[in-house]
């Protein structure tokens, strides 16, 4: 559940169990819920683009689940078919403050010299340095 943790980071959402594609149906919510599946990747889309996507990922028979929604409330939950939630949490709960990455560069002069050649022969030759 990595990826659509992360991926609601932001704003909040609710995941429904439900509707996730689950390869074993003995899996038990926990199970379900601690599967680090590398095969499970998700994107957030809106809702006016949805079906643009799932026509897409029909004529690429690409497999394509809907499995839950922005909410905006800061909240990560994860509901079983009955709406029970599996999950309820803040955010700052699960994530704490995370310290944020500042990436830094710098962009380095290059430089270059001019070539020369040595034609003899008929041939060029690139010298170099």
């Amino acid at each position: 559940m990595n990826c659509l943790s992360e991926l609601l980071e932001p704003l909040g959402g609710i995941v429904h169990i439900d509707k996730l594609p689950i390869g074993d149906p003995t899996l038990s919510t926990k199970e379900i819920l601690c599967n680090e599946s590398q095969e499970r990747m998700g994107l957030i889309i809106a809702k006016a683009d949805l079906e643009l996507l799932r026509n897409i990922a029909e004529r690429e028979r690409c497999p394509m689940y809907v499995v839950g929604e922005i909410t905006g409330d800061h909240k990560l939950r994860f509901l079983r078919k009955d709406d029970s939630a599996a999950v309820d949490l803040p955010y700052d709960v699960l994530f704490g403050a995370a310290p944020q990455t500042v990436l830094t560069d710098a962009t380095l002069p290059l430089r270059l010299s001019d070539l020369e050649f040595d034609i003899q022969n008929g041939e060029q030759n690139a010298l170099r340095d």
